[in-house]
This record gives structure tokens, sequence and C-alpha cells, in this order.
């Protein structure tokens, strides 16, 4: 006859009671601490962009030159950034579609926009693409 004790088993039931609320924690809010601006012009594809671990970054890209385009966000890292807004189209404050992120932690990473046809289908051909590079020391 097998007799389990009962200290037995708070361990691991200590365990899964832990585990369980880490789970329903959720994740902590990152609060941008300093403000990154970037503007990315018509003529020069790239840009490199230098950040701290929690600023904010924003960038405003051209206005699409053809109507029935829009930006896309076709690469980045969201182990470094987290994309706080999505792409906001120009408004009387902004002269072009902006964007914004938060960097997470120190790392390099690449953001890719691509100018896509707005008809949302699976596999389009861009017709422009910017580059920016973002080193967060």
């Amino acid at each position: 006859m097998i007799r389990a004790s009962i200290f037995r088993l708070v361990p691991p039931a200590a365990a899964l009671v832990f585990a369980l609320a880490g789970c329903l924690t959720g994740n902590p809010t990152l609060k941008p601490q300093g403000l990154v601006t970037v503007t990315l012009a018509a003529d020069k594809k790239a840009a490199v962009v230098n950040a701290k671990p929690y600023n904010e970054i924003v960038i405003t890209l051209p206005t699409p030159r053809e109507p029935g385009y829009r930006w896309e966000i076709a690469f980045h890292d969201v182990r470094i950034l987290k994309q706080t807004t999505e792409i906001l189209p120009p408004g009387e404050s902004r002269t072009g579609p902006t964007v914004s992120f938060i960097a997470r932690i120190p790392g390099r990473t690449r953001l890719r926009f691509m100018l896509v046809p707005d008809n949302h289908a699976r596999v389009v051909d861009p017709i422009d693409k910017y580059d920016v590079t973002l080193e967060i020391e």
C-alpha cells in the first residue's frame, strides 16, 4: 500500500499556483522616456536612427504620390521595438503618414516600409520602399 504524504504534494501545487499567477498578470506597460522623431524624405530611401531604450520613436513617411496606395510595415523586430500606433494618415499637424514605436531593449534592428496598392490583396508589388535602421544603445 502506497501512502502519499501531504508534504510531497505541497511543492508542486505551490509551483502551479505561482506559474498561473504569473500568466494572469500580463505584460507591464512600457512608458516612453524621451522622443525621437524621424521624417523620411522622398528622395532618400534609407535612414539610420539612434535612440535609447524606452524612447518613443515617431516616423513620418512621405505622402503617397498616387491615390489608392498605402504604407505597410513589411518587417520589424518585435523583440526590440513595440509598435504603439498603426500607420496614421496625414492630419492637420502631420505632413505625412506617421507610425510610433517604443524601443524595448538595446540592439540593432531594421524597419522596412512598403508602398502597396490599397486593395488588401495577399500578393502585391510595392511601388516604393524605405529602410530605417535603428540602433538602440
